[in-house]
């Protein structure tokens, strides 16, 4: 795609974008397991799947931050469509008559891997634009993301209890088609408005290790340990979604509702962020977000009916719903250019941590000790990182100078 973009076109083509990528994200993690269950996978392999996923995220992550903060042999936009051809490929061989279940796994491990990645990409791409003077907000197109995850996942659901669990892999590479043909509609970031990035923010560039990154930023990364703690508990009830439902006698069509239950809450929060990130300090929004995960981990570890897990699911506008634009603003507010996408990506990379020892340990226990054992032992788990996530947020943003206000 060539032409300059506008500011006035911007907004619509990242909210197709973000909407596309929340509705694959649907697919690919929320009903993965009910897929994989299908295709003879056992719940410890799904376990492995999503770990060794999660865990090649985790190790990548840091260098497509940084390939997004320098952006000039590959482009951010290259770099999201070569994910989704990828994805487009892989479902497609799982779709394999008689492909073995070790096949099944590892190439799933693989899905989960470039699918944890793609926020960090997009996100990137935003805080591009945005700093070009783009039109963008984040809250409204993450907002829109929801909606369509919400609407995805009660026709899922449905799908599913009157075809078969295939419905998962069609719905997966429909999706994959249509971002590639999304993303071809931005233009490379060579071609994007007017570079309006100041002296200040191009010396920022200069120091682009990660070590530096840590080195420089201790109370941060205190905060991303804090939220990568928070996130076992959170990882393991998306990741486990059917078997969570199934402990308290419901099936696809229920989960379905409680996924887009979740994702609606989300919309209200999302939409309002960019309002109440003026009226309210960033930190204080993230300290909520910490606590609203407590919220609903406690609400859904408890629940004795498909109710209580309906209510826990309403409380997503209190976490998940904040931490999202609330990363994005963080990094762009608090880091200078070489550094923003290193700061969110690290963020980001807290649910692949998450994903990581939630899939491992549920996985592996979850047929041993039941769901409510493992749900809680990783709500304990996720206290001790709420405390960690407080106090690190008090200390980084009370020493750490604004560098500019932009989302």
């Amino acid at each position: 795609m060539t032409g300059k973009i506008t500011k006035k076109n911007a907004m619509l083509r990242y909210c197709l974008i973000q909407l596309l990528l929340w509705s694959q994200f649907c697919c690919c993690t929320s009903f993965a397991t009910v897929y994989m269950n299908g295709k003879g996978v056992s719940n410890a392999l799904v376990g492995v799947a999503f770990a060794i996923g999660n865990l090649l995220a985790f190790i990548i992550q840091p260098m497509l931050s940084s390939i997004a903060d320098r952006g000039k042999k590959v482009t951010v936009t290259q770099m999201a469509i070569m994910m989704y051809i990828a994805m487009f490929v892989l479902e497609g061989i799982t779709m394999i008559n008689g492909i073995p279940i070790i096949a099944v796994t590892l190439v799933y491990s693989l899905i989960f891997m470039i699918i944890q990645n793609t926020p960090v990409v997009v996100n990137g791409l935003g805080i591009y634009y945005m700093d070009r003077g783009a039109s963008i907000n984040y809250g409204v197109s993450r907002g829109l993301g929801s909606v369509f995850f919400s609407l995805l996942s009660l026709l899922l659901g449905r799908l599913i209890t009157v075809t078969s669990y295939r419905t998962v892999a069609y719905a997966q590479i429909i999706l994959a088609v249509a971002t590639i043909l999304a993303l071809t509609l931005m233009p490379t970031p060579r071609d994007v408005l007017s570079d309006n990035i100041s002296p200040e923010d191009n010396a920022n560039n200069s120091d682009t290790s990660y070590i530096s990154f840590i080195k420089r930023n201790p109370s941060f990364m205190l905060y991303f340990l804090g939220m990568g703690l928070i996130m076992i508990l959170y990882n393991f009830y998306n990741n486990f979604t059917i078997n969570v439902v199934k402990n308290v006698g419901a099936g696809s069509e229920e989960m379905g509702v409680l996924l887009a239950i979740a994702a609606i809450a989300e919309v209200p929060a999302m939409f309002a962020f960019d309002y109440l990130s003026k009226k309210f300090p960033i930190k204080n929004l993230l300290i909520l977000s910490s606590i609203g995960f407590i919220v609903r981990g406690s609400l859904m570890t408890f629940a004795v009916g498909v109710t209580g897990l309906y209510m826990s699911s309403a409380v997503q506008f209190m976490g998940f719903a904040l931490f999202m634009p609330g990363m994005v603003k963080l990094s762009d507010k608090y880091f200078g250019e070489g550094d923003k996408n290193k700061a969110q990506g690290l963020l980001q990379s807290t649910m692949s941590f998450g994903a990581i020892i939630g899939s491992i340990v549920g996985g592996s226990m979850i047929d041993v000790t039941g769901v409510k054992s493992v749900m809680g032992v990783m709500l304990i788990v996720s206290v001790i990182g709420t405390i960690m996530a407080v106090f690190a947020l008090e200390k980084f943003c009370g020493k750490k100078v604004v560098i500019e206000n932009k989302v």
